[in-house]
């Protein structure tokens, strides 16, 4: 990651224009006014859908990552399964923090020995084709994150070559669940060696 110039001269990360990331070390481009204001909307529409996120004690978190560390599931696997950053998980498990908001314990406590997948990496054109597919439909990028269940409005793994098979299957649950609203005749999704949905897209195409 290069480093920038920002507005107001200060030296930051090479954050692509429209991440919030860009917008918060000082970027007030076009794009990065729309990627803030998309951020600033799905967390005011999270917080409208979901209950109070009180803080719980870390305990139960802590117990469970350990029995995770024990079978050879570390941070980065919980963070591709959960969504929690894996510094977070790592000062979890470390005890560095007492206290955690009840939904992040529920991200991890959700997390199961299926998260030794997560080494496992697949071809990302496939996700990316189902990703934009969903844009195409009137979702932002934001509205998508957060349903993934990200905090920044952006999918850190759009537009990889390569991405993690969790990753992938998180976002096929996700697409599956939105088709199913709108159409229940699209030709089922395989796994093939091109990534997870090559088979059948083109007649996906023409069925949309």
């Amino acid at each position: 990651m290069g480093i920038v110039e920002t507005k107001v001269g200060r030296r930051s990360p090479e954050y692509p224009h429209g991440n919030i990331n860009r917008y918060r070390h000082s970027c007030r481009c076009l794009a990065c006014r729309v990627g803030n204001a998309e951020y600033q909307r799905a967390r005011r529409a999270a917080h409208k859908l979901n209950e109070p996120d009180h803080t719980v004690s870390a305990e139960l978190a802590q117990e469970h990552l350990a029995s995770l560390f024990k079978k050879g599931i570390g941070p980065k696997a919980v963070e591709a399964e959960s969504g929690v950053m894996k510094r977070v998980v790592t000062l979890i498990r470390t005890g560095r923090y007492r206290r955690i908001r009840e939904s992040t314990e529920r991200k991890i406590l959700d997390v199961t020995e299926a998260a030794r997948d997560s080494g496992t990496t697949v071809g990302g054109a496939d996700t990316d084709w189902a990703i934009e597919d969903l844009l195409r439909q009137g979702f932002t990028m934001a509205e998508l994150a957060a349903k993934l269940g990200y905090q920044e409005p952006e999918i850190h793994f759009y537009k990889r070559k390569r991405i993690s098979l969790v990753n992938a299957r998180r976002v096929e649950r996700l697409y599956r669940m939105l088709e199913r609203d709108r159409t229940a005749t699209l030709p089922p999704l395989r796994p093939t060696k091109r990534g997870l949905w090559h088979q059948g897209r083109q007649e996906r195409a023409e069925a949309a």
